[in-house]
């Protein structure tokens, strides 16, 4: 089906194993090179529409199709599906509700569904719909659902609480001191969490535990060290834009302070990192 921007492609799976009438898989479509070589990833909800076949769609731009039909489609874009992750990368943003070896049940987000303050959601990161890169980076470079860019944190604010227009939400991991440097619209949000099962990926609970231990040390050392300089960023920002030669000397000093701050969290983030993987050593 088509568009000014782009086409709905309906795909139709066997699945044998699913006893649940709607379930989701991510797909990886590979186009020809019309732009690039690489593959597109969606993900799709697929619902039951006769016994063991599931139908579901999705969307491809226009620049990616030569012809929009489904002979087209069928000869020149080779679809791997797998399961849809449901478990985090071991960040740690989420504990104690949930850890990288929890497993993790999501519903869909339509359009009607009502959203409030408290509710666990996945939402899509993108920039372009963030108020700009650099307030995103943090995101962008801790991506929680494993193999995707989807974040798992909690609503923190609805807008109605914030007033904002369009309608956005601020979002917040429970572990984190401060939400989340990006208000997104509701179209991003794509799953609510409705259970969690703990522990269910865990294969060693002594390894696991001394690993988390060790994480969440660090990360507390890491949040506070992070504040510390962000506090001093702000006074140094402050007296630089005086010109008084009095206060030169303050303004070194501060540098100097902030300089060795930022050492300390490039060497909390190796160590955390380091964590990470003992945590990861110790589920399957």
């Amino acid at each position: 089906m088509g568009s000014d921007v782009g086409y709905r492609v309906g795909l139709s799976i066997y699945l044998p194993q699913v006893a649940e009438d709607s379930t989701i898989r991510k797909v990886r479509m590979y186009f020809p090179d019309l732009r690039s070589a690489q593959y597109h990833e969606h993900i799709v909800v697929f619902y039951r529409q006769r016994g063991d076949y599931f139908l579901g769609y999705t969307y491809v731009g226009r620049d990616d199709v030569e012809q929009p039909s489904k002979d087209w489609f069928q000869e020149n874009v080779p679809i791997e599906v797998d399961e849809f992750p449901i478990r985090l990368a071991c960040t740690g943003s989420m504990r104690p509700a949930i850890d990288c070896g929890d497993e993790i049940i999501f519903e869909e987000v339509l359009s009607g569904t009502h959203l409030q303050a408290g509710d666990i959601i996945a939402f899509h990161l993108s920039n372009t719909d963030a108020s700009s890169e650099e307030d995103c980076f943090s995101l962008t470079t801790a991506p929680n659902l494993v193999g995707t860019r989807y974040i798992i944190h909690r609503i923190h604010q609805t807008p109605s609480g914030r007033g904002l227009s369009p309608a956005r939400y601020i979002t917040k991991g429970d572990n984190n001191p401060t939400p989340d440097p990006c208000a997104f619209s509701k179209w991003r949000i794509r799953f609510r969490v409705v259970d969690v099962n703990k522990n269910v990926y865990v294969i060693d609970h002594a390894l696991y535990d001394e690993w988390v231990r060790e994480h969440q040390y660090l990360r507390a050392e890491y949040w506070e060290v992070w504040s510390e300089r962000e506090g001093l960023r702000e006074q140094y920002d402050a007296l630089r834009q005086s010109d008084q030669d009095s206060i030169d000397s303050t303004r070194q000093s501060l540098r100097s302070r902030i300089s060795y701050l930022t050492g300390e969290l490039n060497r909390l983030r190796r160590e955390l990192s380091e964590a990470q993987r003992g945590i990861a050593s110790a589920i399957r």
